[in-house]
């Protein structure tokens, strides 16, 4: 997964967010966190169900209303530290004292590596 921000080109690979979870770094100068979530592949089986897992991406920028929060997967859900707010994948709070609360989503995409780096051979890789 990929990251351009103020100049600056990140890449995560999927290896190590599926370590991680939930990353906290800054690009460009910004805090941003990403997050990672199952996702079933629509290439790897005849019914998805039964599909492996590929996973998806989404990168948010931290901030919520003003204040920063931190995130952490905890018990099978993304939740901030600061009031336990549960989040979805997608953006929004869906448990807790920010239910209803949306991450503003950081443009990011899934490139082949070797198609990234041919074009953007500096980019930081984060392991």
């Amino acid at each position: 997964m990929t990251v351009s921000l103020g100049g600056e080109d990140v890449a995560f690979p999927f290896s190590t967010l599926a370590m991680r979870r939930v990353i906290s770094d800054t690009v460009g100068g910004q805090p941003v966190v990403f997050s990672q979530a199952g996702t079933a592949s629509v290439l790897d089986q005849s019914e998805i169900a039964g599909s492996r897992d590929v996973a998806a991406t989404c990168v948010y920028k931290p901030e919520v209303g003003g204040r920063y929060l931190t995130f952490a997967w905890e018990d099978g859900a993304f939740v901030n530290r600061e009031t336990g707010s549960r989040w979805s994948v997608l953006g929004p709070a869906t448990a807790g004292p920010l239910q209803g609360k949306q991450r503003t989503p950081v443009v990011h995409a899934n490139h082949f590596w070797f198609a990234w780096a041919a074009f953007k051979p500096a980019t930081r890789v984060v392991r």
